[in-house]
């Protein structure tokens, strides 16, 4: 699948990623040819790694590279923003984003602090709303 994917993780687990200058990312985006970006800043204590294009290859070299390092990344870490399956667009509008729903505290944050890097980065309002559970 195409799209594009967050993935929060704790600041130690960013570090190990990126390697020593560098040299550990660099080798997930050559193997899994994803574009990979690390959105959140040195100090920032939960990290934020995006995932481009290939997402799956990509998030499958980014738990690999953690894993050889000794740091297991839970299954339900992460958010899908625009994702579009092979063949089919997906029910998902533009600016929607789907979180599941044992994920969404995190997403909210520590009374909603993470709300307002949201906004921050929007260049506007965020809004959440919970819908009703659709059966597939």
């Amino acid at each position: 699948m195409t799209g594009k994917k967050y993935i929060r993780m704790p600041d130690e687990y960013v570090k190990a990623l990126v390697g020593k200058g560098g040299e550990t990312l660099r080798s997930v985006i050559e193997q899994s040819r994803a574009i990979i970006r690390v959105e959140s800043g040195p100090r920032d204590p939960i990290g934020i790694v995006s995932i481009t294009g290939n997402m799956s290859q990509g998030e499958r070299c980014i738990r690999e590279a953690l894993k050889l390092r000794g740091f297991e990344l839970p299954e339900s870490s992460g958010l899908v923003v625009n994702q579009i399956s092979s063949g089919n667009q997906s029910a998902v509008r533009r600016d929607d984003i789907q979180i599941p729903a044992q994920l969404v505290k995190h997403f909210v944050g520590n009374r909603g602090a993470n709300i307002k890097v949201l906004e921050d980065a929007a260049g506007g309002g965020v809004s959440i709303k919970v819908l009703p559970m659709t059966l597939a």
